[in-house]
């Protein structure tokens, strides 16, 4: 927006696990920010505030058990965990908690709702 200097976000490092302060700097002549995150639209503070800052806001819903699957993979392909049983096992009880939290404290506060869906050989 106009007026406005440089601003300073958080990014994530899966590598640590955690995020990192001031990670990313958005220069005042950007005219578009794409900004993506769990927590975005939540509707506890401090993520409250975020919503009334943006033009738009999207969310991503998932069927659960589709979520569950991927972010086990995930912990496989990264190596957080050495079988898809513990991959699962930690997706559900960690993850998915968390995704149930943002999907609660999110909803409604969206202008686009996206529907994610796993393709197969190019076709849903």
């Amino acid at each position: 927006r106009a007026g406005r200097g440089v601003v300073s976000a958080p990014t994530f490092d899966h590598a640590v696990k955690d995020p990192v302060e001031g990670g990313l700097s958005v220069a005042s002549d950007v005219e578009v920010c794409i900004f993506e995150g769990n927590y975005l639209l939540c509707d506890e503070g401090p993520w409250s505030r975020i919503a009334d800052e943006v033009d738009d806001r999207w969310l991503v819903r998932v069927d659960a058990e589709l979520a569950r699957q991927r972010v086990a993979a995930r912990h496989l392909k990264a190596g957080i965990e050495n079988t898809m049983a513990d991959a699962l096992k930690r997706a559900q009880e960690n993850d998915m908690v968390n995704g149930e939290y943002v999907m609660k404290h999110s909803f409604g506060r969206y202008d686009v709702l996206v529907e994610s869906i796993e393709e197969h050989n190019g076709k849903p």
